[in-house]
């Protein structure tokens, strides 16, 4: 047993620590760059001002309320920042402060709203994690040409940082349209496609549409469980035929679902993979001999992280897809399109907890589009905003403050059904992190068609 432990480590460390180029980081590095750039340009732009500018109230990630939301003037001088470090990462210019200041800046941005999580994001986070570790500045820099920094080893860890990550994100998209009983029954992407058809005007009847389902449904499934292995595999007829797909998969996706930079990161990351595996020996300097237990470590833990948190879901009762627990960070692609309809209410009782008047409110007055949205996809959500409601009225000079809310919500073109009881108070509620399923967000079984009116 320990013979094969032993052996193990050695192949593990074989592999990790043999000698390669990061010819294909630095190029990624120069794509990556203008990708940065232009999220953060349109930061300073419209989306900035949709998201960040104009918005009321900001939806805090559990833990991190800490965090402080800057005024305007300082988001501005956050996401100018964050610009001008991009190009600085996109031309290899100061290139280890560039990606240090790139991660914060990016980190911080992504931190300030829990109601704009996406995964896409999230996978942002971790490709500027892996450059403060990555001498991706070694090719086509600033820094090797001008600033003549000096040349260091380079193996082949670096570059699976970043390939493994991909195929992770690929694979787990696949599983969890396995997973989700609305995709497979093409539910979800009729839902999707109905809407594009309507947006781009295609004009596709009931028939075009069940075929399109047909073909996205399956289609996309097999080609995120099995595009990993293609990049991934040793014979090029195998791996261009995985590239080929890749620019039609994110190509069609950047047509039809507008999703922003994603599909062209993931175009981009394609040359991740062109590079061969190295075919020299295995060499470890002395100066790598000191930390390659810690890297080995650090590797191990952060993608068995990757490969198990994701599938935490399946331990908690109920549909993920509906009650939105566990779903954030698990790499859930296309899960298909959510509609709410929300009121809130604010009781104002007296001594005797008797209620002596209602107030209803419009939640579209303090969140956008978005935040609303999300509010129904990530019940988890719902708590804190009704505890700034509370917060809100007090200050108003109201007193002993109740919230409640009808939020309706339906799943890719479902009936509308209620998330949570509109007989439960909400403001003092507390969305429970661990593996157990908060009673308050309703179960889709459980619910029922009736309306409540008050």
């Amino acid at each position: 047993m320990n013979r094969t432990i032993i052996n193990l480590w050695y192949r593990v460390e074989s592999v990790l620590f043999t000698e390669h180029t990061v010819v294909p980081i630095s190029v990624f590095r120069i794509l990556w760059g203008i990708l940065m750039s232009f999220n953060f340009f349109e930061a300073l732009t419209a989306r900035g001002e949709y998201r960040y500018f104009n918005t009321v109230f900001h939806f805090r990630y559990p833990g991190f309320e800490f965090i402080p939301v800057l005024n305007d003037q300082w988001l501005l001088v956050v996401f100018a920042v964050g610009l001008i470090t991009s190009i600085f990462l996109l031309f290899g210019y100061f290139y280890k402060a560039a990606s240090v200041a790139l991660f914060i800046v990016y980190l911080y941005v992504f931190s300030i709203d829990q109601a704009y999580f996406n995964n896409h994001y999230y996978f942002y986070c971790l490709v500027n994690l892996f450059f403060l570790f990555v001498p991706a500045n070694q090719h086509f820099s600033l820094d090797h040409f001008w600033r003549k920094t000096k040349p260091i080893k380079t193996y082949r860890w670096m570059l699976l940082l970043f390939q493994l990550q991909i195929c992770i994100v690929y694979f787990y998209g696949g599983v969890s349209k396995l997973l989700n009983p609305e995709w497979l029954s093409g539910l979800a992407v009729k839902t999707l496609y109905t809407n594009i058809s309507n947006r781009l005007e295609w004009g596709l009847g009931q028939d075009e549409l069940t075929i399109v389902a047909l073909i996205v449904t399956f289609g996309g499934l097999i080609f995120d469980l099995l595009v990993p292995f293609g990049l991934m595999a040793k014979t090029r007829w195998i791996k261009l035929l995985s590239f080929c797909f890749i620019f039609f998969f994110n190509i069609s996706n950047a047509i039809t679902l507008q999703i922003g930079t994603f599909p062209f990161a993931m175009m981009a990351s394609v040359v991740l993979f062109v590079f061969p595996a190295p075919q020299g020996h295995f060499r470890i300097t002395q100066a790598v001999e000191k930390n390659k237990s810690l890297v080995i470590g650090l590797i191990a833990i952060h993608f068995a992280f990757q490969l198990i948190f994701p599938l935490r879901h399946l331990v908690v009762n109920g549909n993920v897809f509906w009650t939105g627990e566990s779903k954030m960070w698990s790499w859930h692609m296309m899960s298909g399109g959510s509609d709410i309809s929300a009121a809130f209410f604010l009781a104002e009782r007296d001594e005797k907890d008797q209620v002596l008047q209602w107030h209803e409110l419009d939640p579209s007055k303090f969140l956008n589009k978005t935040q609303l949205r999300n509010l129904g996809k990530y019940p988890a959500l719902i708590p804190q905003f009704a505890k700034f409601l509370k917060r809100e009225a007090e200050l108003a000079g109201m007193t002993n403050v109740a919230v409640y809310a009808d939020i309706l919500v339906s799943r890719n073109d479902k009936p509308y059904r209620f998330i949570v009881h509109p007989e439960q108070e909400l403001s003092g509620l507390k969305y429970n992190v661990s593996l157990k399923h908060n009673n308050w967000i309703l179960l889709y079984k459980e619910e029922n068609q009736r309306l409540y009116h008050r």
